[in-house]
């Protein structure tokens, strides 16, 4: 096992017959809730969603695709804080078949109104398992809930890059409040666009758990 630190420079898939697919909760776009979206995409395929609260439990099933606000084409914070996905009690989403994805300009919460639950599951705002890959960039992971890795569980030999994501004021009953990485393999960092965990809280009063395979 080994932590790779480097620079992201490009990382929107570029495959020749890939689909750019809209959503926009108003019904101006293609479709309104970014699972149905996700469902019929293909390998390759972005989906671009247009601010909004979305309550959903995203699941990626056997498909490689790029799930962005726009702030991909537009760099303005403000389509970071005003692009949410709610995941309501539950995972904001789960990258779980060995997927490679990779999600740019979005807010992840799933207990932002602080109600207390005994949650049975990890990664309140995304959990990845099973040898997928998840690329995170720009992106705020606050006010989740989860039984481990209340921001963030990465486990069962997946791998995990981020590029200028905070991730604050999550909670995890058992450990990683800010970010569970247990069993995993890869953790990537860019160094020039810094990410940041603080003001996570567990009952283990780790805000970061971290374990290896040996």
């Amino acid at each position: 096992m080994k932590i790779f630190v480097f620079s992201i420079i490009a990382i929107l898939p570029c495959l020749l017959f890939s689909v750019t697919r809209t959503v926009a909760l108003d019904g101006s776009q293609q479709y309104t809730s970014i699972q149905s979206t996700v469902n019929d995409s293909r390998h390759g395929d972005v989906v671009l969603v247009y601010p909004g609260r979305y309550k959903e439990n995203i699941e990626f099933i056997d498909c490689n695709i790029s799930l962005v606000s726009l702030y991909s084409t537009n760099a303005q914070q403000q389509y970071i804080e005003n692009t949410i996905i709610d995941g309501n009690i539950s995972s904001c989403i789960r990258v779980v078949n060995g997927e490679t994805f990779m999600i740019n300009g979005f807010t992840l919460v799933n207990n932002e109104d602080g109600g207390y639950i005994s949650p049975n599951y990890a990664g309140g705002g995304l959990y990845v398992r099973d040898n997928s890959h998840v690329i995170v960039i720009n992106c705020i992971i606050r006010n989740c809930f989860a039984l481990a890795g209340g921001g963030i569980s990465i486990t069962a030999n997946a791998s995990l890059t981020m590029s200028n994501v905070k991730i604050f004021d999550n909670i995890a009953i058992q450990a990683g409040g800010g970010l569970s990485f247990q069993l995993a393999n890869n953790l990537s960092i860019d160094t020039v666009h810094p990410s940041s965990i603080y003001n996570n809280y567990t009952s283990l009063r780790y805000g970061f758990q971290y374990l290896l395979y040996n």
